[in-house]
């Protein structure tokens, strides 16, 4: 599950940070936004994005929560499209603890526990479960749960912290 987790947080990481390179040569535009054609190996096309996201999402999330927002878009050549937008990161966030996985037959439900700094911004890298430094910090517990669709354990919600 931990494996599951992390390639999930990954993806959807680059999705939140719109972490993409792209080709800033190939674009169009709709609706006076500008899009640029995405250079990814984990996906060629937009059809290939979908497949993607199915591994770790549910279909439904992947509607819902991660296209219906216009940040993606389909070119008329197939491929995949972003718009030019990033995000910037919770400058307090210090790091995060995995729990325990509660496993019954219908769904998988897991919390992190996100440690965030009080006054200052935390300047070091993010500490995990196996270093928790000295300091006063500021807590905030994220649920997850993973349910079976097409034979595999898919997030149906996901939460970014940083």
């Amino acid at each position: 599950i931990l494996d599951l987790y992390t390639d999930a947080e990954a993806i959807y990481s680059d999705i939140s940070m719109v972490d993409f390179d792209v080709d800033t040569e190939k674009s169009i535009v709709k609706e006076d936004d500008t899009y640029y054609k995405i250079e990814d190996e984990r996906f060629e096309s937009y059809d290939d994005f979908l497949k993607y996201m199915n591994q770790y999402f549910t279909k439904d999330f992947v509607q819902a929560e991660l296209m219906d927002d216009a940040l993606f878009t389909e070119g008329k050549d197939g491929y995949l499209y972003v718009l030019s937008a990033g995000r910037g990161t919770d400058i307090f966030y210090a790091g995060h603890e995995v729990g325990e996985p509660v496993i019954s037959e219908n769904e998988i439900t897991f919390d992190v526990t996100a440690y965030y700094t009080v006054d200052e911004p935390y300047e070091s890298d993010p500490f995990d479960a196996t270093f928790l430094p000295d300091g006063e910090f500021e807590t905030e517990v994220y649920s997850f749960r993973l349910v079976p669709e097409e034979g595999l354990w898919k997030f149906d919600d996901f939460h970014l912290f940083y």
